[in-house]
């Protein structure tokens, strides 16, 4: 029994020893951690910690989508060199970085989302949603969808040079 009983205390030592020391299982390498912190990881002591955030560009190959006022039935966009601005019936948006396509003429932008619907504060960062907008365009005619909160909106055609008439959202 005491044979018994010095092993379990042994092996219990060992885990210990393993558990409080600075090189465990799941530590990173010293390798990768040189690594990491060569690519902009940041670092707290000795500790790595997770790579620094960085700023992801619009998908599409670098074709800037043509400059002006998109409109179409329920939507229009108004696109500019920096972003654009987006209206609905009862909602508005904005992309903040140029919207680029590929080859293909699609292209993917990433902004905000805000539902109307009787009074707005008068900062409306609170109702702010992320939103991806998403499209494909022939640079005549734009296809737009809008993904929110799980839900997609669209696909709203547009055509580049037309006003939309959306009019007020009814206050509820």
């Amino acid at each position: 029994m005491m044979r018994g009983l010095k092993g379990i205390l042994t092996a219990a030592t060992f885990l210990a020893l393993v558990a409080c020391s600075e090189r465990t299982p799941t530590a990173p390498e010293a390798s990768l951690e040189k690594n990491l912190t060569s690519q902009g990881a940041a670092t707290v002591g000795d500790r790595v910690r997770r790579p620094t955030p960085r700023v992801v560009g619009s998908r599409g190959g670098g074709t800037r989508l043509p400059l002006g006022v998109w409109g179409g039935e329920r939507a229009e966009i108004s696109v500019t060199e920096k972003g654009a601005t987006v209206k609905f019936f009862c909602a508005h948006g904005m992309a903040d970085q140029p919207i680029l396509y590929d080859a293909d003429g699609r292209f993917s932008v990433v902004g905000w989302f805000v539902r109307e619907g009787g009074p707005l504060p008068i900062d409306e960062t609170v109702l702010r949603r992320p939103a991806l907008y998403t499209g494909k365009t022939d640079g005549k005619t734009l296809t737009l969808t809008v993904f929110v909160d799980n839900t997609s909106l669209g696909p709203f055609t547009l055509i580049l040079g037309r006003k939309s008439n959306l009019g007020p959202c009814p206050i509820l």
